[in-house]
């Protein structure tokens, strides 16, 4: 039976902590059912934002002409912008999430276990 130091269920922002601990010599256990980096990362805030910057540009496009500046928008690929905007492993090379969301970059300390059906043991 593996032990360690140190359990933390979901992968958010606990992977922080998770990441931190390790570097006090502790062994830690990440149980995420998902991807790390949590819903913000994945599906909330992150993905979000990307898309309202895609819509930020469109409005300073179409309002460009305030400034003496004339453009206009000869296409929008909304399909490549979903695509981009799903592709959760480049939105975290786009944007900064912290190192320990991303497995490959976790300390050899850190076991991410990807889900979890229940306890053994009654402690």
């Amino acid at each position: 039976m593996k032990t360690y130091d140190l359990i933390i269920i979901g992968g958010g922002r606990a992977a922080n902590l998770a990441n931190k601990v390790a570097k006090l010599g502790k062994k830690v256990a990440l149980i995420e059912k998902s991807s790390l980096g949590g819903t913000c990362a994945n599906r909330g805030c992150v993905p979000s934002k990307l898309l309202i910057s895609y819509a930020d540009v469109i409005r300073n496009i179409e309002e460009s002409s305030r400034h003496y500046i004339k453009s206009n928008i000869e296409k929008i690929d909304k399909e490549k912008i979903f695509k981009e905007n799903n592709d959760v492993r480049h939105l975290k090379e786009m944007l900064y999430i912290h190192p320990a969301i991303s497995e490959s970059l976790l300390p050899a300390s850190i076991n991410a276990i990807k889900k979890i059906e229940s306890f053994n043991e009654k402690n």
